[in-house]
């Protein structure tokens, strides 16, 4: 007869845990170029811009200017394992991002374009580096244990909206704004993020995010936001990180700065 074993503390969760702060999310903030992505992330309380486009260069901002994507990675490191005050990351623009890393992989490979390499070996490697990129990105801790915020900022496309029917895409008339990325880049960022978020200028001149997807008759904009019904950010709000925290408090119950 088999004797019980005495249980034995695991892994495994025993109760839920609370709502983690806004650190603990991660985003993509999208918009037409000169919208003012770059300055609203300088904005932010000790945030570190990578900036790949030299946006930073006539804004006052704490940046560093990788010129590759080894130089990137080597970004990541010094972040993981260097003593600093950083709370806050972007990727200045995802879009350059994308890029090097297919600079990369060409350079690994020893071809001019990813199609080049045989038998599909190009892309498949090419899907495996910005998989890791983008949940280095999202995962990013300090050497104190302490989790950084990171936010992708990308260009946007406007491009005209199809749907398929009987196996044929057939255009609506209507259009899609969305991140400026293929789709072999852009749907495995856009998955793994918490909040899509697109900056656009109001009829009051004011910067404004939409944090929700939404269709009108003429257009549809691909935003995201986690959330559940009665726990979400509000569908628009200012483009500014003091009203962000706000409307994050409030939908999900925790201060930016809150631990765990």
């Amino acid at each position: 007869m088999n004797t019980p074993q005495k249980r034995r503390a695991g892994i495994l969760p025993s109760r839920p845990h609370k709502p983690k702060g806004l650190r603990y999310t991660s985003a993509v903030l999208f918009g037409r170029p000169g919208v003012g992505k770059t300055y609203a992330l300088s904005r932010f309380p000790d945030c570190l811009s990578i900036d790949l486009e030299g946006g930073t260069r006539m804004i006052e901002a704490t940046s560093v200017e990788p010129r590759g994507f080894h130089e990137l990675l080597g970004v990541l490191d010094a972040l993981e394992m260097e003593d600093h005050g950083f709370n806050c990351v972007s990727i200045d623009t995802v879009d350059r991002a994308w890029a090097y890393c297919e600079q990369s992989v060409c350079h690994q490979l020893g071809v001019t374009t990813v199609g080049e390499a045989a038998h599909g070996k190009g892309w498949s490697l090419l899907k495996t580096k910005w998989s890791q990129f983008i949940y280095r990105v999202i995962n990013l801790q300090a050497a104190d244990g302490r989790k950084i915020l990171p936010i992708f900022l990308a260009h946007e496309k406007v491009a005209p909206l199809t749907e398929r029917r009987n196996g044929v895409a057939i255009e609506t008339g209507r259009s899609v704004v969305t991140v400026n990325l293929p789709n072999t880049g852009k749907l495995p960022l856009l998955s793994a993020v918490d909040f899509v978020l697109h900056m656009h200028i109001g009829d009051d001149g004011e910067r404004y995010l939409t944090t929700q997807a939404t269709d009108t008759a003429e257009l549809r904009i691909e935003a995201k936001g986690r959330g559940t019904p009665g726990r979400c950010l509000p569908p628009q709000i200012p483009a500014n990180f003091r009203e962000f925290s706000r409307a994050f408090k409030q939908a999900f119950g925790r201060e930016e700065n809150d631990d765990a």
